[in-house]
């Protein structure tokens, strides 16, 4: 494994707690040692870069896991290719928390905020799932019992928590929004304009203007082509999966179907 060569690679994916270094210094460790590494929680864009890393080595096994289907921040177990890693090997657990629903919300940020509260990085946790009148929390095993004891309340809501089987929550799946168009091609700018419902200009100077993403990776060409699968995020609408390329109607125009989080 060449880490400059990865580095010169991926470097817009180096950031501040240096979960993306410390990554690759897994997969390092796990080629020159032949042991089983585990690597700290990873934001998607992370998990994109040594996702590609690690397919590129044929020394090496691995999984990816957040503890649910469809998890965003994931962790890598990597093993030599004479071991095969599993997802219980992980060593993260879920807490879930209940409040009163009846007089209270809580949202995502009051639950990060109340972490950060207590000095927990967030490379320590995965998720953080919200509902009704509860929420779950993945994160790093050793910090459960920290964390078990600490939250009294999370925003304005009293809270009560407990450990979570994994096996009962890893049957949810993260809901998705499919919608479809046609387009005249796969160019950057067309499939933007087409997801927004913005004009062809509007596309190109959200392209030029350097605030669009494509599998992480900041593209600035508006004649950029996608591919079936590519993530595209544009800072301040959001993110979607160009999820598949179905086809051309008769009027020469392409459809495509889209995935975006709901």
């Amino acid at each position: 494994m060449n880490k400059d060569n990865w580095l010169k690679q991926f470097g817009h994916l180096l950031d501040q707690e240096g979960v993306f270094l410390k990554g690759i210094e897994k997969i390092k460790a796990a080629e020159k040692y032949y042991e089983t590494q585990e690597t700290l929680f990873c934001s998607p864009d992370i998990a994109f870069g040594l996702e590609h890393i690690l397919k590129a080595s044929s020394e090496l096994h691995y999984i990816k896991w957040g503890g649910y289907q469809g998890a965003e921040r994931v962790k890598f177990l990597i093993t030599p290719d004479f071991l095969e890693p599993k997802t219980e090997q992980f060593s993260f657990a879920a807490l879930e928390f209940t409040f009163a629903s009846k007089y209270y919300t809580v949202e995502h940020r009051d639950v990060l905020g109340a972490l950060m509260g207590l000095g927990i990085n967030r490379d320590r946790t995965g998720d953080i799932l919200i509902f009704e009148s509860c929420f779950i929390i993945f994160l790093e095993s050793d910090l459960c019992d920290y964390v078990l004891m600490s939250f009294e309340k999370v925003g304005r809501a009293s809270v009560k928590g407990c450990l979570k089987e994994i096996a009962e929550i890893q049957e949810i799946e993260r809901p998705v929004k499919e919608t479809y168009d046609t387009v005249k091609s796969l160019r950057l700018d067309a499939v933007i304009a087409s997801f927004y419902n913005l004009s062809r200009s509007e596309a190109q100077k959200l392209v030029q203007s350097e605030k669009v993403k494509v599998n992480y990776r900041p593209i600035i060409a508006t004649s950029y082509e996608l591919s079936e699968g590519d993530l595209i995020s544009v800072r301040g609408f959001g993110r979607f999966t160009l999820s598949s390329v179905e086809g051309v109607t008769k009027k020469a125009r392409i459809r495509i179907r889209f995935t975006s989080p709901v």
